[in-house]
């Protein structure tokens, strides 16, 4: 073969290589998205009880409705003991998509035995529908008004995070008693929501403590289908302490406000990098393991 011939051949390798390589990186989102649903749907068929809740909560929007129908259905017929369960079935379901699921999340909201599952109820209703979850946010703010202490902790954290879905960050007290309480499901609940919600605006305003970036880190562990080896740890009650003592300085709603369209479009950029990075890290993992 001639030089020229030879030169050809390697010029053209080269530019398929380079489009496959472009492609993949493309392509790798969809892929890595693909594969977590998969395992997420495996992991619900199991019948250890975390497994399932794990398998729910890496559950994604893009996952086939298929998956979300499941979930429906079992909340239909009860056939879930575990109150856990019940509330990572819920909270799936609020990030679906799925109208029709809101007949059985405001039957739940009402009458299901655990609060933390009701309080999961109320935030995934106004996740898939604003109008409904507004007329509920004012309904559960009147019921818990009237009952002792304000009602059951988990049921003012899941009014909280409805609110916080509608836009609206009035009771944010209700995330620093979850965060000290003696509960650690509680607390570690109440961590993980100022994380994602308190920490970015104090960021924004200048008054996030700079040495409380691992704590936030290690809240935000797990939950959404992180690796095992991360363990998921709540707030230090100094950090809920001293978080607390800096948002009295600020107008947090007004912050939120002016953030929020700015944020979402930051968080799609955040959200690739993660999965990137998540990549990286299994590969590592791979070849250099024991």
């Amino acid at each position: 073969m001639s030089r020229a011939g030879v030169r050809t051949g390697l010029w053209i390798t080269g530019v398929a290589a380079l489009i496959a390589l472009v492609g993949g990186v493309l392509m790798w989102p969809m892929i890595a998205d693909a594969v977590r649903n998969r395992r997420a749907a495996n992991l619900l068929a199991s019948e250890q009880a975390d497994d399932r809740v794990r398998g729910a909560w890496m559950l994604l929007p893009s996952a086939a409705r298929e998956h979300f129908v499941d979930l429906r259905d079992r909340l239909l017929r009860g056939s879930e003991a575990d109150d856990r369960c019940r509330e990572a079935y819920v909270y799936a379901l609020g990030r679906s998509g799925i109208s029709d699921a809101l007949g059985i999340l405001t039957a739940i909201r009402e009458r299901d035995e655990s609060p933390r599952v009701r309080g999961a109820a109320l935030y995934a209703i106004a996740r898939l529908d604003r109008t409904m979850g507004r007329a509920q946010v004012r309904r559960t703010s009147l019921e818990l008004s009237e009952r002792p202490n304000g009602g059951d902790p988990w049921e003012r954290l899941g009014l909280l995070q409805a609110r916080i879905a509608l836009n609206d960050l009035r009771g944010m007290e209700a995330a620093f008693v979850a965060a000290r309480s003696a509960d650690e499901e509680l607390r570690l609940a109440g961590s993980r929501l100022l994380t994602r919600v308190v920490r970015p605006l104090l960021e924004i305003g200048g008054a996030w403590p700079i040495e409380a970036a691992k704590a936030a880190q290690r809240a935000s562990a797990r939950r959404d289908g992180a690796d095992e080896d991360d363990e998921a740890e709540a707030w230090p009650i100094a950090l809920v302490d001293e978080v607390q003592r800096r948002c009295r300085g600020l107008d947090l709603q007004s912050v939120y406000d002016a953030s929020t369209p700015h944020a979402r479009a930051a968080e799609r950029v955040h959200r690739d990098v993660r999965r990137l990075t998540s990549a990286r890290e299994r590969i590592r993992r791979f070849l250099f393991r024991d």
